[in-house]
């Protein structure tokens, strides 16, 4: 089908149809290290993932899912990359207002991007990206990695935003049949995810106990270290100051930083309208309902 069908349907759809179910975005632990929150040199990882609404896929084929989604972590951002469910740069709509433009795409900013101003230098993550046919499961949006622990910065929060009325924007097929899906655009995904570690809990179990005074036993007195490794205080080194920190909390016992908690609409609201200019603009691939891939 023609890029023109596709997008002008699903305007169609968008203006005639009735408020739909949604797809679904969560932010979860996504490293290998202690209890799988931290990478190898000891920063927090975020894994973003997005369901779609696999009851509005019309047949098996599945539906390409596109996103335009801003974050914003309290901590600085060393790397963002694509997750393993999508494969697709696509043209987007700034979200923060330091995104580089892509002359190539009319000075849309595209793929993943990181940056910030003021308070905010290197800790935001711009996306505008599209997946292949998925047919079930959640699939891997990005892959977010932040600054790790220490005694000083115990939690790592995400900000989910967005250029739609400080929304992010989630697109995938509503309904129809080949050629001539509908699609929509659900521009409801905005909230906040934080994860904590207790001082002194080096394996990130929610306790602060002999398994992590172990782990600073077994370190003790060296360098080149990591909070899973004992390194509280974020100095490098494993010493007196680590052993305070963990003293300090001994025979604590709370929730492991696993899962996250958040607030907002991560995985509520309906679809949205689009005016008719945001659809012509979607027919040269520059969002709208153009940001969704041709089925393949």
């Amino acid at each position: 089908m023609s890029w023109k069908s596709f997008a002008i349907t699903g305007l169609l759809c968008v203006l005639a149809s009735p408020v739909f179910a949604a797809p679904s975005l969560t932010l979860t632990k996504g490293g290998t290290f202690a209890n799988g929150n931290l990478d190898v040199n000891g920063n927090w990882v975020w894994s973003v993932s997005i369901t779609p609404d696999y009851s509005l896929v019309p047949d098996a084929s599945g539906t390409p899912v596109a996103a335009e989604l801003g974050f914003t972590s309290n901590r600085t951002v060393s790397a963002a990359t694509i997750g393993s469910g999508f494969d697709t740069l696509n043209p987007g709509t700034v979200i923060f207002g330091w995104e580089t433009l892509d002359a190539t795409a009319n000075n849309k900013p595209t793929g993943i991007q990181v940056g910030g101003t003021g308070g905010n230098v290197s800790k935001q993550v711009f996306s505008a990206i599209g997946s292949p046919n998925v047919t079930s499961g959640a699939q891997q949006y990005l892959k977010i990695t932040a600054a790790g622990p220490t005694t000083a910065n115990l939690t790592s929060t995400m900000t989910v935003s967005g250029a739609y009325s400080g929304n992010g924007r989630i697109a995938q097929i509503t309904g129809g049949s080949a050629p001539n899906y509908t699609t929509g655009n659900f521009d409801t995904f905005n909230g906040a995810f934080n994860r904590t570690v207790h001082s002194g809990d080096a394996n990130m179990d929610g306790n602060v106990d002999g398994l992590d005074l172990a782990l600073l036993a077994a370190n003790f007195n060296t360098t080149g270290k990591h909070w899973y490794q004992a390194d509280y205080t974020g100095d490098g080194s494993v010493d007196g100051l680590d052993l305070a920190a963990l003293a300090a909390n001994f025979n604590f016992s709370g929730p492991a930083p696993g899962a996250g908690s958040g607030a907002g609409g991560l995985s509520a609201g309906g679809q949205v309208p689009e005016p008719a200019s945001i659809a012509l603009v979607g027919l040269a691939l520059l969002g709208g309902l153009g940001m969704i891939r041709r089925k393949r």
